[in-house]
C-alpha cells in the first residue's frame, strides 16, 4: 500500500513520462512533503492544504494562469480522474501518509 503522496508524486510522473520532458524547475513534488507543498514554483506556493482552488498546482495543471500556459506545455495533460485525485488529496489537508498507511505501517 502505497501512501498517497507517494500516488500523487506517480500521477505526476506518469504525466511528465509522457509528456517527454523535464520541468522547468525540476521535479519539485519528489522533494520532502513541506518543500513539495510549500514551492515556490514560479514564485507561487503550489499546494495550500485544505484549498485545491488556491493551490497553484491546481491552477496550472487545469488551465493557464495569468500569462503562464497549462501544464505540461503541448500537453498531453492530466487525466480528470488523475487531477480529481490530487484535488481530493489538497482538499484532505495533503497529509504526507493517510491513516489508513500509518495504521497498517504501524502495525
Amino acid at each position: 500500500m502505497e501512501s498517497r503522496i507517494v500516488q500523487v508524486r506517480s500521477v505526476l510522473n506518469r504525466l511528465l513520462d509522457r509528456n517527454g520532458g523535464a520541468p522547468r524547475h525540476g521535479k519539485f513534488w519528489d522533494l520532502p512533503r513541506d518543500q513539495f507543498v510549500a514551492g515556490p514554483i514560479y514564485g507561487r506556493v503550489p499546494i495550500v492544504p485544505g484549498h485545491p482552488d488556491q493551490s497553484f498546482l491546481i491552477q496550472i495543471l487545469s488551465g493557464p494562469v495569468g500569462s503562464i500556459n497549462r501544464m505540461p506545455l503541448g500537453g498531453p495533460f492530466i487525466e480528470p480522474s488523475d487531477l480529481a485525485f490530487i484535488v481530493q488529496w489538497i482538499v484532505d489537508g495533503a497529509p504526507d501518509a493517510s491513516a489508513d498507511f500509518m495504521a497498517e505501517f504501524n502495525k
